[in-house]
């Protein structure tokens, strides 16, 4: 599975588990949503630093630009 979609798949897990337990603790849901959502934030900024790096690593994969010494940009540049 990508680390892109995992790692969005787990997050709103997270979330959704959390939404979950507030509501069936009888917390108001304008109130349980936002505290889910910062709880998640943590849960997955300190649990999930693995898979964020590989997810940060196929993003800047896919943006840095594939330049070979032999296409017209290479060629340019030494010129």
């Amino acid at each position: 599975m990508r680390p892109w979609l995992l790692y969005t798949l787990v997050r709103l897990g997270i979330f959704a588990v959390l939404v979950a337990i507030f509501l069936l603790l009888g917390i108001d849901w304008w109130l349980g949503v936002p505290f889910a959502a910062v709880i998640a934030f943590l849960v997955s900024y300190l649990f999930l630093g693995r898979l964020r790096a590989r997810f940060a690593s196929e993003l800047e994969a896919a943006r840095t630009p594939r330049v070979t010494p032999d296409s017209d940009e290479a060629v340019e540049d030494r010129e």
